[in-house]
């Protein structure tokens, strides 16, 4: 019989930024209707967006942000 013999490792899970990895996105979404801007590299984009979305329905005051930034596991010290 073989005797087998296990290492386990610690991880941490942190915020990718390698160059692989794919650019954090921000968005804006309408409560009132469920409207959205389109993804965007740059958070004020959203903003803006958000901004004339209100102007043209002074109706929809309340908004949520959407923010999608990729994660990666990286590898820490042995058990």
């Amino acid at each position: 019989m073989t005797r087998a013999t296990y290492r386990f490792r610690a991880h941490a899970l942190t915020a990718d930024e390698t160059a692989e990895a794919d650019p954090t996105l921000y968005a804006m979404e309408c409560k009132g209707c469920g409207q959205s801007s389109d993804g965007a590299e740059e958070a004020k984009d959203g903003t803006e967006w958000a901004a004339d979305h209100f102007k043209a329905n002074p109706s929809h005051p309340t908004y949520r942000e959407h923010i999608a930034r990729s994660y990666r596991f990286e590898p820490r010290e042995w058990l």
